[in-house]
């Protein structure tokens, strides 16, 4: 090389030293491929489920870091309205805010003579010692908000960007995203899925009709994504360290979320069996000759314990049956008994119910009820006969609930919430489970055709048998033919006759099938 050119590149080193110092948030952090995809992507919907401490709050400070210091990109992200105002960053407490202030965002803030400067320059300010907002010179105010503030004092804003650090209650999202309806802004979070809701397990693992919001960017990442950068160079994750982190954990389930980012949805659960993905189904029209069943739990006041009633519709056979419409009472709403029995009777509307079931400890709501000509029995409350039935009824296919989360008042997402985060080790007054318990009320007293699940148990064990077989050797042509003939014939065997004797009963029986299919006599008989 010649001098100029050694000396070129003297400078163009010193000029990058002094940019990664002074702009850390563009040229001073090493990314992974999943964080530039999060950082570059345009979506107005971006999700990330992470492992713990890989990086995930660090890729949305740098993408809104770089939101509000590169003027250049906002016409293509607002259109109609380039000159953004106002972004919001939520954290679960001013506590964690402040601190995450602290350790993450100042280290990537610009720095030196930038912190002046017309586009990167900033200044912070505290209530006390709580971060509360950070402004721009470039235009931007960033406003840190918390999850435990009231949904409320989320109100009566236009908002460019929501960020939400860790799983945002469900009750905020409604609210939050009206804020950026105005400014077609922009909606980003990235958790570790540890409070199971119903609306992020279906946004990050639904299929088909199940999915919400099919159109964001979503990404799941493991420490396993983390062992190389996006330039190629090795990263910090190696098989042992991967190890040592799998050692902390202490199942299964806590592998799965805080290693690989999973959704991890039964730990702790008492109504594992619930699966959104599965169970929540697309309404339609009830047969007139299905049975309904209703049911009321009075709750006892304030938030803790809402009123709620919800319908069953059971088919005939008792072996499937759907929850199709339901009420929950308002957050910090009172209600007399006789409010809430209006309310059963508005919600069952032309409905007759076979059975309509109450928590007998509610003796005025009865006593009401039954001056009005309401027949109420009282519910079987034992916990476990009612959840072992709910649970049961959902690990088969047997029970589902309608989808009515497009509503304007969607009722039944409410039940679905709580059979995902109702928990097993949790006080009763403590539990939001007003209407999981209405559901367990009637699933305990209707009389289900328990008898089918023996079928369908001895299928699926044939069917493990048969899988086991395969995968030991693999099926012959004739093999097949006869495994076929026999599972054919099998509908005119008897249990008895399965263990020996009976062939001309079984030959019979086929033959009297097909006289019945064809019309015809086959063979004399």
């Amino acid at each position: 090389m010649t001098q100029y050119q050694i000396n070129k590149l003297a400078k163009k080193k010193k000029l990058f030293a002094e940019l990664k110092a002074g702009l850390p948030h563009l040229y001073g952090v090493k990314l992974y491929q999943w964080q530039k995809d999060f950082i570059e992507t345009k979506s107005e919907l971006a999700f990330l489920t992470a492992a713990n401490q890989i990086g995930k709050s660090t890729a949305m400070i740098l993408k809104m870091l770089r939101t509000c210091t590169t003027p250049k990109l906002w016409p293509e992200l607002w259109p109609a309205k380039p000159d953004p105002l106002l972004m919001w960053y939520l954290y679960p407490s001013r506590e964690v805010a402040t601190l995450e202030w602290k350790t993450k965002w100042l280290p990537l803030m610009p720095k030196g003579p930038y912190q002046d400067h017309p586009i990167y320059g900033w200044e912070a300010k505290f209530e006390g010692d709580y971060i509360a907002s950070v402004q721009f010179k470039s235009g931007p105010l960033l406003v840190f908000k918390t999850y435990g503030q009231r949904t409320m004092v989320l109100q009566t804003a236009s908002v460019w960007v929501v960020a939400c650090d860790e799983e945002l209650p469900e009750m905020h999202y409604s609210e939050l995203s009206f804020r950026i309806e105005g400014t077609q802004g922009y909606f980003w979070m990235v958790f570790t899925a540890t409070l199971g809701q119903q609306m992020w397990l279906r946004a990050m693992e639904g299929k088909g009709e199940t999915e919400l919001f099919p159109e964001a960017f979503k990404r799941t990442v493991s420490m396993e994504d983390c062992r190389v950068y996006a330039d190629g160079s090795p990263g910090p994750y190696n098989d042992a360290r991967i190890a040592k982190a799998i050692a902390r954990c202490k199942n299964k389930a806590e592998v799965d979320r805080r290693v690989h980012g999973r959704f991890v949805k039964d730990e702790g659960r008492k109504y594992v069996q619930y699966d959104p993905t599965r169970h929540l189904i697309k309404p339609y029209s009830v047969p007139r000759e299905w049975s309904v069943y209703g049911a009321v739990d009075i709750g006892s006041g304030g938030n803790n314990h809402k009123p709620a009633c919800l319908f069953l519709a059971v088919r005939p056979d008792r072996r499937y049956a759907v929850v199709f419409k339901g009420w929950k009472g308002d957050d910090g709403a009172d209600y007399t008994a006789e409010d809430i029995l209006q309310k059963f009777m508005q919600i069952r509307a032309g409905d007759m119910c076979t059975m309509q079931i109450y928590d007998q400890n509610a003796r005025d709501f009865f006593v009401i009820a039954t001056r009005m000509g309401e027949n109420f029995v009282n519910a079987e409350k034992h916990h476990d006969a009612g959840e072992g039935a709910v649970n049961t009824l959902f690990k088969n296919g047997m029970l589902f609930v309608f989808d009515d989360s497009e509503n304007e008042q969607p009722e039944l997402h409410k039940l679905g919430s709580e059979l995902m985060t109702v928990p097993i080790d949790k006080p009763k007054n403590k539990l939001d489970d007003d209407m999981a318990d209405c559901l367990r009320y009637i699933c305990a007293t209707v009389p289900w055709d328990w008898e089918a699940l023996s079928g369908i148990k001895k299928k699926e064990e044939r069917d493990e048998a048969r899988r086991k077989r395969l995968e030991a050797k693999p099926e012959t042509e004739a093999e097949a033919i006869a495994r076929r003939i026999k599972e054919r014939r099998s509908r005119f065997v008897t249990e008895g006759q399965e263990r020996g004797g009976g062939e001309w009963s079984e030959l019979d029986a086929e033959v009297a099938e097909y006289n019945q299919l064809y019309g015809g006599h086959i063979g004399g008989y």
